[in-house]
């Protein structure tokens, strides 16, 4: 399972640890980092890939908090229990069509509404990459990297894609589709530092050596 490592992939491990890096073994749980002298395994889980590729679920804009997650569904007991009920408002079949991996791509105002954290947690349930948004309510914005789900915005993707398709998200510089890179805005360090680690509380945890 060993894997050659490009130049640059070495060269940005580098940046981040001081060490070289010179390959990569993955498996369905860990991927192993082989540098000179030894190896490091590392949960997938924290390993927050640089590029992401995904199927596109388009919506429209002004996607509130009640299409997310309707308030009666709240009084559920866990997240599992209210995603299969996501967007049910706008789409009810779009839920169970979710995949793990997909992306959501829609138009300005996404997460307007109440400030319910469900709301974003639904999305990352149901297992979707990122949100790409001509623009996002900012408490639905907060509470998002908040809950380690990526939102990315970018003002015309939305008009040229197709539900579908396949887009390819390269982080904090542009996206690729149909052949043409839509540029986005690099993240702050401390936000991505926050989904990264899948949430602020994981976060903390990291932080103050509790995990």
């Amino acid at each position: 399972c060993f894997l050659t490592v490009s130049a640059a992939s070495a060269q940005t491990y580098r940046t981040v640890t001081d060490k070289l890096l010179i390959g990569i073994c993955q498996n369905d749980t860990a991927i192993c980092i082989f540098e000179y002298d030894h190896y490091i395994c590392i949960e997938i889980e924290d390993i927050y890939m640089e590029k992401m590729t995904g199927k596109v679920w388009v919506l429209g804009d002004d996607i509130d908090t009640d299409i997310i997650i309707p308030t009666e569904y709240l009084a559920l007991k866990t997240i599992d229990d209210m995603k299969q009920y996501g967007f049910s408002p706008l789409r009810p079949e779009l839920a169970a069509q979710i995949k793990p991996g997909d992306i959501i791509v829609a138009g300005k105002n996404f997460g307007c509404g109440s400030s319910r954290e469900q709301a974003p947690e639904i999305i990352k349930a149901l297992g979707i990459q990122c949100v790409i948004a001509k623009s996002f309510a900012r408490i639905f914005f907060r509470n998002s990297i908040n809950n380690g789900l990526l939102l990315i915005e970018q003002p015309t993707l939305y008009d040229d894609i197709k539900e579908g398709d396949t887009v390819s998200v390269v982080m904090n510089e542009h996206i690729d589709y149909n052949g043409k890179e839509y540029p986005i805005a690099s993240l702050p360090e401390n936000l991505m530092d926050i989904i990264r680690a899948g949430g602020l509380v994981k976060a903390m945890r990291k932080l103050n050596g509790l995990d």
